[in-house]
């Protein structure tokens, strides 16, 4: 509308966050407290630089897509597929990633137990998926089925949390002259006199 302007609040790193809280990851809690680059943290551990202005070219997009890609349970050759390099490539952003979280590595398999002992995962609010696939003769759909149940906690807690920020936020227009426009990944979009 004329006169009114786009608002945009940003949930950074969200999924990253929740990680974090839910697994106790001191390495990861360590970059969110001290306010550090994730991202350039991997790549600095993968490619032996010493500081962030050492990292050279595409390092530190190398960094941020591994980071992704093994906190959704990725292996090497997704990451290599992922960032266009070699597999010795992918597996150095991979070992760097599990060296220096060491805690969340631990958690994922502490999921991937309690998800086939009971066949489902479940966010931080309590909201389930059931996995019955994770009891399945095909180890295929069985491992697949393991590896959504691990990101459950972690996206379905994203998820949650964006739903209540959408609530707060639509709340707190109420008699403003303000209202959400949209909701993109992890951004809510205002539009405001």
């Amino acid at each position: 509308h004329p006169g009114y302007s786009l608002v945009v609040g940003d949930l950074s790193q969200e999924e990253f966050r929740v990680a974090a809280y839910l697994s106790g990851d001191p390495a990861m809690l360590d970059i969110i407290h001290n306010n550090r680059d994730w991202h350039a943290a991997t790549a600095m551990a993968a490619f032996g630089r010493r500081n962030v202005s050492e990292l050279i070219g595409e390092e530190r997009y190398y960094g941020k897509q591994s980071n992704f890609a093994k906190l959704n349970g990725a292996g090497v050759a997704t990451i290599a597929h992922t960032c266009k390099v070699q597999r010795g490539v992918a597996q150095q952003l991979s070992d760097s990633f599990d060296h220096l979280h060491e805690r969340y590595q631990e958690w994922r398999e502490e999921q991937a137990e309690a998800i086939t002992d009971t066949g489902y995962a479940y966010t931080y609010y309590g909201r389930r998926r059931y996995l019955p696939a994770v009891w399945a003769g095909d180890e295929g759909m069985r491992v697949e089925a393991i590896r959504q149940g691990i990101n459950v906690p972690i996206q379905g807690t994203a998820a949650d949390i964006l739903k209540l920020a959408l609530r707060r936020m639509w709340e707190r227009l109420q008699g403003h002259d303000a209202h959400l426009v949209s909701c993109v990944h992890d951004e809510l979009i205002i539009e405001a006199l």
